[in-house]
């Protein structure tokens, strides 16, 4: 699953949040579901900045 837009956006996020992120996106019943965690970057067991599920 992807295209040029998603591409981008994984682009983007590698390079603000190299290594720091996690981004999900699946098709479930008919509809797509993503996840978007970005990691406060603090080292181990530092909480997620933002956890979003649209």
């Amino acid at each position: 699953m992807g295209g040029v837009g998603l591409d981008n956006i994984r682009q983007r996020l590698e390079l603000n949040y190299p290594g720091r992120y996690r981004l999900e996106i699946r098709q479930e019943e008919g509809r797509f579901v993503s996840v978007l965690e970005i990691g406060g970057g603090g080292g181990g067991g530092t909480p997620p900045l933002s956890n979003y599920s649209i």
